[in-house]
Formats: C-alpha cells, structure tokens, sequence
C-alpha cells in the first residue's frame, strides 16, 4: 500500500505541478492549450490530491474516503482523457496518460481484493 501511495502521490505532483510551473515544455509534450488558465486549475487539483495521498503515506492512514480519492481520481482522469482523444479536442499522447491511471485504478482495487487494507465499504 504504501508503495502505491508514494507513486501515485509523486505523479499527480510531478503531473500536476508541470503544466503551472512550465507551460512551454508542457504544451511541447502535449500539445497547445487556448484555455491556459484552466489547465492551471485542473493542474491545481491534481497536485491537492497528491498532496492529500503523500500526507495518507507519512501518517500511515488508509481510510475508506483515501480509497475514494485514490482509485476514484484516476478513473475520472482516465475517462476524460479517453473521451477527449476520441472527440480529437487532445492529442493522443493522453492515452499513456490514460494508460498509467488505469494502472492506479487497478492497483487500488488489487490491494484492496489482496486484503492490504480494510473494506472501502465497512
């Protein structure tokens, strides 16, 4: 569990943190954005969680809103990259976006299958 706490709270603050820090190499990687200050926001969110999930692995908490947030984040990134890429508003580099946050997804419900953390729904 704690392994999937510290990766993904690093990613979400790595993925988050980009786009606000350094616009120019983020649109480089995944194309231009005409709605800056909105990526911004979204970027803003994205680092509250991994701030959230890094705080979960220092204070070893693991809690059914943690299971929550952690599988649920990733599943609504997941979907909208999906969806967006279908619809052509973003370029098809947010599948291996996509791809990692389905992993998470998978990760969260492993360990919660494997019995490495309480029922999200006791």
């Amino acid at each position: 569990m704690s392994v999937l706490l510290l990766g993904q709270s690093l990613f979400y603050l790595i993925t988050g943190l980009w786009p606000i820090l350094h616009y120019p190499s983020f649109a480089k990687v995944t194309g231009p954005k005409t709605d800056v200050w909105l990526l911004c926001i979204v970027g803003w969110f994205i680092t509250i969680i991994g701030v959230v999930l890094l705080a979960a692995y220092f204070l070893n908490e693991v809690s059914t809103s943690l299971f929550i947030l952690g599988a649920g984040a990733p599943l609504m990134l997941a979907g909208a990259d999906i969806y967006y890429v279908s619809k052509k508003v973003i370029s098809k580099v947010y599948l291996y976006d996509a791809f990692v946050e389905i992993v998470i997804v998978a990760a969260w419900l492993v360990m919660w299958f494997a019995g490495k953390m309480t029922s999200p729904f006791h």
